[in-house]
């Protein structure tokens, strides 16, 4: 496997992830994430179906990322939102005649 394939065997044929480039969720590669899922599960699974429902349950799970990490990553990408909305707020009222940042305060 590649770099940027990640096994997962539990059926009777290994089931594969294909990833692209850096991808991560919440801020962790996908791939230590599904490392992580193929160390802590280790009974097989009959079905593709039952795997991607022990994954989907291991993403949710409160062992993946503590909840630190979570405050973090959520005031990081909370902020880059403000930031998103009083840039286009700014535009729009620069945009305006007669209104500013005084008048709507």
């Amino acid at each position: 496997m590649s770099d940027t394939e990640v096994g997962l065997p539990f059926l009777v044929s290994p089931v594969g992830i294909m990833l692209y480039g850096n991808a991560s969720f919440m801020g962790v590669p996908w791939e230590t994430i599904v490392k992580r899922f193929r160390t802590r599960e280790q009974t097989p699974s009959a079905t593709l179906k039952q795997v991607a429902e022990r994954f989907l349950t291991f993403l949710a799970s409160p062992e993946l990322f503590s909840d630190a990490h979570i405050k973090s990553w959520l005031e990081i990408h909370l902020s880059e939102v403000t930031a998103e909305v009083r840039r286009f707020v700014e535009a729009q009222l620069s945009e305006s005649q007669g209104l500013n940042r005084q008048t709507i305060l």
